[in-house]
């Protein structure tokens, strides 16, 4: 075997026998009803085996076709491998689209690495009592009435073989928590501290999922009530504000309004208020607050926004020129975007973060003895002429095209788009 390579790598060029009996397995599946549905889609077998030590998962699959001559022909082809202790899996020949899942049948297999989610529904081609005796997990409670867990046997398996002491989960009716055992810590003895949480906490464990237990973590002076009303107030700045006032705050906002709150903490944080202050975070009156902030926020965002275009009008305004009739130079401040913008029915505006950050540069074409008045407007992006526009981004007359290919040519500057 090729060291170099993941043991999925190297599994993804082997090639491997099919099954035995597979076809004949196939057959006895096949009632009436399934017969016939099997001439219009695809469905799935799968099947175990152990590969150098560790379980391997594969679907496989099927679908009947009429040849030409009225003879009936079933095509098998393997689609996903799926091997133990790899979050990734093998895909070969799938192709997964709005109408479902469509099987090459008639093309070389070839597996490509994928991680995202596919559910097959597959005949299984195994015994699980079998399995469980070939890997010698005899205490293996996967088909006990307490296992809740929603993995298939592959899942559990490779589960179990990982962490014996996922069976104690399943006999404490905490079979949910499977699938996250990297968040417990199952060296411990008792629940709490298996789970990490207050000991008020554990006869709640049964009813919980992944969710609410890393609220329980997070917000451990809550009780049961408090904690359903934290996972229903599911918004960022809430949850990162959370604290006993700001829940009674929130429970307090209906449906319609619960946006506002969390716009207005985030717009608080952004402007550098107290975020400790319950005044900060429990204003009278949320409305007017919001308001503030919103325009404290804008205020911030413009100062910041002034201070990246000066810069960016400090390293272009070399490229100012004019030749009498006309004037070109760089946009100075953001109320100079916002004006241009007003005045010639525009979006250029919007522009202003682009330009603070010196990702592009706009210049003002102006009639030299009118130097500010709106006239024309030109986007200048790495020194080529991306766009130049009049009002209402109309087509700006031709002498005014003259001119600007003039500056260009006298500053080098790239004039393709508007020759």
């Amino acid at each position: 075997m090729d060291t170099g390579k993941s043991i999925l790598e190297r599994l993804q060029t082997r090639k491997l026998t099919w099954p035995k009996g597979i076809e004949e397995f196939i057959f006895s599946k096949m009632d009436l009803w399934l017969a016939k549905e099997a001439y219009s889609r695809t469905y799935f077998v799968e099947t175990l085996e152990m590969y150098y030590g560790k379980l391997l998962k594969r679907i496989f699959g099927f679908q009947l076709f009429k040849n030409p001559n009225h003879t009936v022909e079933l095509k098998i082809q393997e689609v996903a491998r799926y091997i133990e202790g790899e979050k990734k899996f093998l895909v070969g020949n799938l192709y997964c689209g709005m109408f479902g899942k469509r099987v090459d049948f008639d093309y070389p297999l070839k597996f490509w690495i994928s991680d995202s989610k596919l559910n097959f529904y597959p005949l299984r081609m195994y015994s699980i009592e079998d399995w469980i005796k070939l890997l010698n997990i005899p205490y293996c409670q996967y088909q006990s009435e307490l296992n809740q867990s929603g993995l298939d046997f592959f899942d559990y398996a490779c589960a179990y073989r990982k962490e014996p002491k996922i069976e104690y989960l399943v006999k404490a009716d905490l079979s949910q928590f499977i699938s996250s055992l990297r968040v417990l810590d199952l060296s411990q003895k008792s629940l709490d501290k298996i789970f990490k949480v207050d000991r008020k906490f554990v006869p709640l464990l049964p009813q919980m999922d992944y969710t609410h237990l890393m609220l329980c973590r997070k917000y451990s002076w809550a009780n049961e009530k408090e904690l359903l009303k934290i996972r229903k107030l599911n918004f960022k700045h809430i949850r990162k504000y959370m604290c006993p006032r700001v829940l009674e705050y929130a429970s307090k906002i209906d449906d319609w309004n619960i946006n506002i709150y969390e716009d207005y903490l985030k717009f608080a944080e952004t402007i550098g208020a107290d975020m400790k202050s319950y005044k900060v975070l429990t204003p009278l009156n949320l409305v007017e607050a919001h308001s503030a902030a919103y325009k404290a926020m804008r205020a911030t965002e413009d100062a910041r926004f002034e201070q990246g275009i000066f810069e960016n009008y400090e390293k272009h305004v070399e490229l100012s020129y004019s030749n009498g009739k006309y004037l070109i130079r760089p946009v100075k401040t953001n109320a100079e975007l916002k004006k241009e913008s007003e005045v010639l029915n525009h979006c250029v505006r919007t522009y202003a973060t682009d330009v603070s950050k010196g990702h592009t540069e706009i210049m003002f074409v102006r009639l030299s003895d009118k130097p500010d008045v709106p006239l024309y407007t030109l986007e200048l992006k790495h020194k080529v002429i991306r766009q130049f526009r009049a009002n209402h981004n109309a087509v700006p007359p031709d002498d005014a095209f003259s001119f600007v290919r003039e500056w260009a040519d006298k500053f080098k500057i790239n004039k393709e788009l508007i020759s």
